[in-house]
């Protein structure tokens, strides 16, 4: 034994400096190896005091239809909760990027606060602290957010971002490169889009220790015991609220529908009694028209007698004047009563004298009255056909234009009525289709798929 001592302690001094280089080398492997072995269960417990400081989410439960408050309640009372709440997440594209806008809260999953300060309003966001600056103003088109111009207020590291890779997406690019934190009230969205929970068991554990791993097995297994009731609730609960909407709509639609129906018919009596009105005044227009017409062939066939009763007299006259022709006949009729006188009655010259003296009082007669009484009766109904004409022009015809005026007015207004109804008839129909199908959707709404991360 002591030999083979002083042989290596002779080895070693005829070769000291590579034993010091080997010494060495050992020296820091050893040293090394070590510093890993005592500083990885020193990150793990950073990590871990990290992941406790920020009361980080043991398990994560999203649904296809989302969740409301009614999920969170019933996910509260599964044994081995001790704490639930519902969040936002929303990925949106940001200048090209996708990114994923998160809902903040005060007791789970909270941000470490780098710069800056928290929101004060909906308009105000946090930034994920190695993407964004202090005051950068942001702009975003999305009908599930409410604003479209977002200031960064505030700079903070998430639990919810330990790792490199932020997750895939699915608009943009497919790949997360950016988170924001807002408020609630920045979401226009009708649920929860999942559901954070911690457990009762895993609070007291590591996260990275066996004993964690079991706990948050065991609380896994209970709340994926309870995703199928979970979904049936929710499905429940989407077709109430599906039902109660469509019940709304299919009465607002049959009263609209009833409202148009009875103005449509309104209006289509209105027309019946404007055309039956119309009718009724050309009807009376034409029995005033052709009274008038009678009225005129009367006195054309009147006007025609007398003027040929006039010609036959006026031949006699041979183109004298009716003054003359008197004083002619005046004389004739003294110079017969002069020979009558002294002629027995009973002669045949005085009978001859007698019809000569009767047919010249005749003719006296005929020129004195019965001609002055033809004009006047020529003038007269003259006058009354001349009456009937300014009847016919300022009454008749006017009558008869404003007639048609009326009756085309009255067409463009049914022509209009039976557009309008045609339009009615159609909206109607389509909107009775769409809550057709409305019903039909609710009808097939299935089981929403439920997801459950740790």
């Amino acid at each position: 034994m002591k030999l083979l001592f002083k042989n290596s302690l002779k080895k070693i001094r005829g070769s000291l400096g590579r034993f010091v280089s080997l010494f060495v080398i050992v020296a820091l492997g050893v040293g090394f190896y070590a510093g890993i072995r005592s500083s990885s269960p020193s990150m793990l417990h950073s990590m871990d005091i990290f992941y406790q400081d920020h009361h980080f989410m043991d398990l994560k439960v999203q649904t296809s239809l989302g969740i409301t408050n009614q999920e969170i309640i019933q996910l509260a009372q599964i044994p081995g909760v001790q704490q639930v709440e519902g969040s936002y997440t929303h990925d949106t594209l940001i200048a090209g990027e996708v990114v994923r806008i998160h809902s903040i809260s005060e007791t789970m999953n909270t941000v470490q606060l780098d710069s800056g300060r928290l929101p004060e309003n909906d308009a105000e966001v946090l930034g994920d602290a190695t993407k964004f600056t202090l005051g950068q103003s942001l702009s975003v088109t999305d009908e599930n957010l409410t604003h479209t111009e977002y200031t960064v207020v505030g700079l903070v590291n998430s639990v919810l971002y330990t790792y490199l890779n932020y997750g895939s997406s699915d608009i943009g690019s497919g790949q997360v490169s950016a988170y924001l934190f807002a408020q609630p009230s920045t979401f226009s969205l009708s649920a929860f889009t999942e559901a954070y929970i911690i457990g009762t068991d895993t609070r007291s554990a590591d996260v990275y220790s066996a004993a964690y791993e079991a706990a948050l097995q065991t609380l896994s297994d209970q709340v994926t015991a309870q995703l199928p009731a979970l979904a049936q609730t929710r499905l429940t609960s989407i077709k109430t609220e599906a039902l109660a909407a469509y019940q709304q709509s299919l009465d607002d639609f049959n009263q609209q529908k009833q409202i148009g129906q009875a103005q449509f018919d309104a209006a289509q009596q209105t027309l019946l009694d404007s055309q039956k009105q119309l009718d009724q005044a050309k009807a009376k227009l034409d029995a005033t028209a052709a009274t008038l017409q009678s009225q005129r062939s009367q006195l054309t066939d009147g006007i025609q007698q007398v003027q040929a009763a006039l010609t036959a007299i006026e031949a006699n006259l041979q183109g004298q004047a009716v003054e003359t022709v008197l004083q002619e006949l005046n004389l004739q009729r003294q110079a017969v009563l002069a020979q009558m006188p002294g002629l027995d009655q009973n002669s045949s010259a005085y009978q001859q004298l007698a019809a000569q003296l009767a047919a010249i009082d005749q003719q006296i007669y005929t020129l004195s009255t019965t001609y002055p009484s033809l004009q006047t009766q020529l003038t007269t109904l003259t006058q009354q056909r001349q009456a009937i004409d300014i009847a016919e022009a300022t009454q008749v015809n006017p009558g008869y234009a404003e007639i048609a005026s009326q009756q085309a007015t009255l067409n463009q207004g049914t022509a209009t009525y039976q557009a309008n109804r045609s339009s009615f008839e159609q909206e109607i129909a389509a909107g009775q289709k769409k809550l057709d199908e409305a019903r039909t959707a609710i009808d097939d709404l299935s089981l929403p798929t439920t997801y459950l991360f740790s």
